[in-house]
């Protein structure tokens, strides 16, 4: 490799500690995504990714069995800022559509569905949360907290608990529009 080469370290995930470092030149389609490739770890907010030639890495480690293919094939990686030289983050990053808003919180996203549609049936509410990405064990810590912290109230409703916003909540909602 030439001293004037370009290097972008990546990761399979955010959080894994094996790094390699590839040619800028064999990144391609960065884009911005939650969801990391090979077991499709989901991360907090969307990290640039992009996808390069599992056979083309300079040096380094990276996390890949070869499981989703005969070799060589893509695979999709994580850049992360911190690994990388600014100016290069920067170019790979200027290469990708703009960074998606953050993602609502399970909290946020209950409290908008259920001030929309409420009264909500819990498996109609949890059936909504999964569509937007949250998992069934963070709702199954998020929804109690909210009904003890008193941010929605809950009623049974046959075998289900039906969900809504607290009557002095539910009257601001409904002034705020």
């Amino acid at each position: 490799m030439n001293e004037g080469s370009k290097v972008v370290k990546v990761r399979r995930q955010m959080t894994s500690y094996l790094i390699a470092s590839y040619p800028l030149d064999s990144i391609r389609r960065p884009h911005w995504s939650d969801v990391s490739g090979g077991v499709y770890a989901r991360a907090p907010q969307p990290l640039l990714h992009a996808y390069v030639m599992c056979d083309e890495m300079l040096e380094g480690e990276i996390d890949h069995s070869g499981e989703h293919g005969p070799c060589p094939h893509e695979i999709k990686v994580c850049i992360v800022k911190k690994d990388n030289d600014p100016e290069i983050y920067d170019e790979v990053k200027s290469a990708a559509e703009p960074r998606p808003e953050r993602r609502l919180s399970c909290r946020e996203d209950a409290l908008r569905i259920v001030g929309e549609r409420q009264p909500i049936l819990g498996p109609v509410l949890r059936w909504e949360l999964e569509l937007r990405g949250h998992g069934q064990r963070n709702m199954s810590q998020v929804l109690p907290r909210m009904v003890r912290k008193h941010e929605l109230s809950t009623t049974r409703s046959g075998h289900s608990l039906q969900y809504s916003l607290p009557s002095e909540k539910a009257n601001n909602t409904k002034s705020d529009e």
